[in-house]
C-alpha cells in the first residue's frame, strides 16, 4: 500500500514538475549578449563578474526550478555594477548606492533571498520602491507617482514571500505605460500592444497569474514574446539572436505542489537511488543524457571530463563543441571542433564547424563548412533526411546577402519535409528580400 502512496506521489511530482511555463521577450538589438544558468547563487555572481569584465552588464536574473539564470548585455560606456543578497528585502543599502549615483536595475526573488542590482549607467534621474501585499495595491501606488510626477514609470517589478515590490524611475521624457494580469497567458493583449508600439518593461508570475507592464516609444522596436513553453527555449532564443533580436525580459510561472516533510524525505530516496544508477554510467554517456534535455552546462563539464578519461575522438570533441557552442562558449567551442576535425573529417564536426563560424559571425567562412558537411552527409548516408544541413547553409547565404542561394536552401530543406512552417516562413521572408513576388 506504501509503495502504491509513494507512486502516485511521484507521478504527481513529475507531472507537477511539467507544468511550469517560460516565456520569453526578445527586442531588436545588436549589442552582444549571453545567458547561462547557476546551481548556487555563488556561481551567478561568478558569471556577474565576468560578464562585467566584458563590458556587459546584467539585465535579467530569474530563480527557477532550482537553478538561477543570468542574462548580460553589452553596454556602450563603461558601466559600475553593484549587487545585493539578503533574506529581506536591502532597503539600506540600496538607499546608500542612491546616494552614490547608482540606480535600482533590477529586482528578482529566489531560493529564499532578494537580489537588487545596480548600476550607475541609466537614464533615470531619481527613484523610488514600495512593497505592497496585492497587484490592486502595486497599481495604486504607481497612480500615486504619476500624479507627483508623469514622468515616473514602473521599470521593476518582483513577486517573493507572498509580496509585491515595484521600482519606479523619474525618465527625462515622458512614455506612456499600460499593464495587465491574467491567469492565461495574454498573447492577444501584447499583439494589441505591440501594434502601437508598446513594449514590456517588465513581466512576473506570481504563481497564479501574469502579469505585465509595457511602456509605449515613438516606433516599433521589433519586439517579440515566446508563448509559454515547459522547458527553457534555448533554441529559440538563438535563433531570434541570428535575426537580430535581444533578450529583454525572462519569466517563470509555476504551479507549486506542497508536500509535508515525510513525502519529501521519501521522494528524496528514490531519487537518490535513481542517482546510483546514474553513477553507474561513464562521464560520455551522461554528457549524452544532460546534452539531450539540453542542460549545456552540465553536458561541458562532463564531456571534459570524458576526454580527461581517454575519450579523444572525433565525436566526443565534437559533441563537446556542439555542447558550448548551444551554450554561446563560441571561442572555446571553435577550440574543440577543430580537434574533432583534426582526428577525422565528417559531416557531422565540418557542419558543427559551420554553425560556430557563424556565431562568431564568419559567414564566408562557414560555408565552406557547411558545403563540405553536406558532401561527405550524402556520401556516408543513403539518403539526406536531416533540414538542418541545408537550413542552417541558407542562414549564412542570408547573413552574405546571397538571397538566391539561400533560397535554393530552403527548397532543398522542404523536399525532405514540405510541411514544415517555420522553413515555409522563412522561404517567404527570402524571396521578399530577393524581391521576388
Amino acid at each position: 500500500m506504501k509503495s502504491f502512496f509513494f507512486a502516485c506521489l511521484l507521478l504527481v511530482a513529475l507531472t507537477t514538475q511539467a507544468q511550469p511555463k517560460w516565456s520569453v521577450i526578445m527586442t531588436q538589438g545588436s549589442k552582444a549578449q549571453s545567458y547561462n544558468d547557476f546551481a548556487t547563487f555563488a556561481d551567478l555572481e561568478t558569471f556577474i563578474r565576468e560578464q562585467a569584465g566584458k563590458s556587459r552588464v546584467i539585465n535579467e536574473v530569474v530563480y527557477a526550478g532550482g537553478r538561477w539564470y543570468g542574462v548580460a548585455t553589452e553596454c556602450a560606456t563603461s558601466t559600475n555594477i553593484v549587487w545585493k543578497s539578503e533574506t529581506s528585502f536591502p532597503q539600506e543599502w540600496i538607499k546608500k548606492q542612491w546616494d552614490e549615483g547608482k540606480y535600482i536595475t533590477k529586482v528578482t526573488y529566489g531560493d529564499g533571498v532578494w537580489l537588487a542590482i545596480m548600476t550607475d549607467q541609466t537614464p533615470f534621474t531619481s527613484q523610488s520602491w514600495a512593497r505592497r501585499d496585492t497587484w490592486d495595491e502595486v497599481i495604486a501606488f504607481a497612480r500615486e507617482k504619476w500624479k507627483e510626477n508623469t514622468r515616473y514609470n514602473i521599470t521593476d517589478i518582483a513577486y517573493g514571500k507572498g509580496k509585491w515590490h515595484i521600482v519606479m524611475s523619474l525618465l527625462s521624457s515622458y512614455e506612456a505605460q499600460s499593464f495587465k494580469q491574467s491567469e492565461e497567458f495574454p498573447s492577444d493583449w501584447l499583439n494589441e500592444k505591440y501594434k502601437d508600439n508598446y513594449n514590456v518593461t517588465s513581466v512576473e508570475h506570481d504563481g497564479e497569474q501574469w502579469h505585465f507592464v509595457v511602456s509605449k516609444h515613438a516606433t516599433s522596436l521589433g519586439e517579440i514574446a515566446f508563448n509559454p513553453q515547459s522547458s527553457f527555449p534555448t533554441d529559440k532564443i538563438k535563433q531570434q539572436w541570428d535575426n537580430g533580436r535581444r533578450i529583454t525580459s525572462l519569466a517563470f510561472a509555476r504551479d507549486p505542489y506542497d508536500m509535508d516533510d515525510e513525502d519529501w524525505e521519501e521522494l528524496a530516496q528514490y531519487m537518490e537511488s535513481l542517482d546510483k544508477k546514474e553513477k553507474g554510467k561513464s562521464n560520455r554517456e551522461k554528457a549524452a543524457d544532460k546534452l539531450a534535455l539540453k542542460d549545456y552546462p552540465e553536458a561541458i563539464r562532463l564531456y571534459k571530463a570524458a576526454v580527461s578519461d581517454g575519450n579523444t575522438d572525433e565525436t566526443t570533441y565534437n559533441n563537446l563543441a556542439w555542447a558550448q557552442y548551444l551554450n554561446g562558449n563560441c571561442n572555446e567551442a571553435l577550440d574543440n571542433v577543430n580537434k574533432s576535425l583534426a582526428v577525422k573529417s565528417v559531416s557531422f564536426n565540418n557542419h558543427t564547424k559551420g554553425a560556430i563560424l557563424k556565431c562568431q559571425n564568419k559567414c564566408a567562412e562557414a560555408v565552406k563548412y557547411f558545403d563540405e558537411a553536406i558532401r561527405l552527409y550524402r556520401k556516408e548516408k543513403e539518403k539526406f533526411t536531416t533540414t538542418e544541413y541545408y537550413s542552417d547553409r541558407a542562414a549564412v547565404k542570408r547573413c552574405l546577402g546571397n538571397y538566391g542561394g539561400a533560397i535554393e536552401d530552403i527548397e532543398l530543406a522542404l523536399t525532405i519535409q514540405p510541411n514544415d512552417s517555420g522553413l515555409k516562413a522563412t522561404l517567404k521572408e527570402l524571396n521578399t528580400l530577393a524581391g521576388n513576388k
